[in-house]
């Protein structure tokens, strides 16, 4: 199995809009490609090609403004048959690592990122912690009606 994890091109709209239309991230087609496009033209996605098929995404983005030093990773998603094979650890650390190179390029020093996690995602919140983020705060059901979502940060200072 060959696995490379690079930034999302064009040319990979299809995939990803086929993976974000799944059940699974309650999008619809036409929601997914719409999210999909939006980071492809303005900020930044990391992927997973497992033999040159994408099988994981990590979508991020700067929040506010760039001199704040803080970014938000909005989505991290790992195909099913390809979970607990340390794809998601690796897309993250790639995200965080693409954030401060995007950062620095402008004599930023990346402060955070923060990300949400939902409390009954136990995996998810183990990932997140095994990389450093720490909950700070728990946002009730903000996303969802009756889904209970918790704010990480990692501090890079």
């Amino acid at each position: 199995m060959n696995i490379e994890i690079d930034d999302a091109r064009s040319g990979d709209l299809e995939r990803l809009t086929e993976m974000y239309s799944c059940y699974d991230l309650h999008r619809n087609r036409v929601q997914a490609e719409n999210y999909v496009k939006a980071y492809l033209n303005h900020w930044r996605i990391k992927v997973a090609r497992v033999d040159d098929i994408i099988q994981g995404a990590c979508f991020w983005r700067p929040e506010g403004e760039k001199v704040w030093g803080l970014a938000w990773i909005e989505d991290l998603w790992v195909e099913k048959n390809f979970r607990e094979k340390s794809l998601g650890g690796r897309l993250l650390k790639s995200a965080i690592e693409d954030a401060k190179k995007w950062y620095e390029s402008d004599g930023i020093k990346l402060r955070k990122i923060a990300l949400t996690a939902q409390e009954s995602n136990p995996a998810a919140r183990g990932l997140y912690e095994k990389v450093g983020f720490v909950k700070t705060s728990a946002l009730g059901d903000l996303y969802m009606d009756g889904i209970e979502d918790s704010l990480y940060v990692l501090d890079l200072r």
